[in-house]
């Protein structure tokens, strides 16, 4: 059996995080860590990894972007037609990671995603650069194209034919809105023994728990 060349763990300078600093409400506790990724050097902070089952019960994952959060619920936007909008079309259970790297911190969600309505997609359509808008509503996301250069000549012309025009948000594309029933934040320790405090809704209570590294 050859020798295998592990990759090393590196060493973690965090402070343990005791009980006391999270509050009865992870909404609070979530808000406050997403401000210090933000106030960090973080790139991306609202950066996070949606999780969805397909067809044949396979995970499937990829990195889209927090638009908006409130109590227990955050929201994206994508494309219904996509392979993630048709997923949650039959399977609205989704997983959220959000890992902030420079902070030594994660955060996993877990919750219910649902259509936001045709307005509250529009009044965000409407924030979107012109070119952005061009894309949603030219690009068949997920499905096959002859070549990069065949989708920018659609685009190219679309934006000809509608130059004069106010762009108005296409009826495949918009929000998804996720009711929260799961928190857990992680935070690197040392030695690995890292920090994990979980909070679960039950009853409409939320229910905090700390769990083994």
């Amino acid at each position: 059996m050859s020798e295998k060349n592990y990759i090393a763990s590196p060493d973690y300078f965090t402070d343990s995080l005791c009980d006391q600093q999270f509050s009865d409400d992870p909404n609070n506790v979530f808000s406050a860590w997403y401000q210090a990724a933000t106030e960090s050097t973080e790139v991306l902070p609202n950066g996070m990894v949606l999780s969805t089952v397909d067809q044949h019960h396979c995970p499937q994952s990829r990195v889209v972007l927090m638009k908006y959060f409130s109590a227990d619920e955050l929201c994206f936007f994508s494309n219904y037609q996509s392979h993630k909008g048709l997923q949650l079309e039959s399977n609205p259970n989704v997983s959220l990671v959000f890992w902030w790297k420079n902070l030594y911190r994660q955060v996993r969600l877990c919750g219910q995603a649902k259509k936001m309505t045709q307005a509250q997609s529009e009044d965000y359509f409407m924030t979107r650069d012109r070119q952005s808008q061009i894309g949603a509503i030219v690009s068949p996301q997920s499905c096959e194209i002859a070549s990069r250069d065949a989708l920018e000549s659609k685009i190219q012309a679309y934006e000809k034919t509608h130059a004069d025009e106010t762009l108005c948000c296409p009826k495949h594309w918009g929000g998804y809105s996720v009711k929260i029933n799961r928190f857990e934040f992680w935070q690197a320790g040392n030695h690995r023994l890292h920090d994990r405090i979980e909070y679960q809704l039950q009853n409409d209570r939320w229910l905090k728990r700390r769990l083994a590294p």
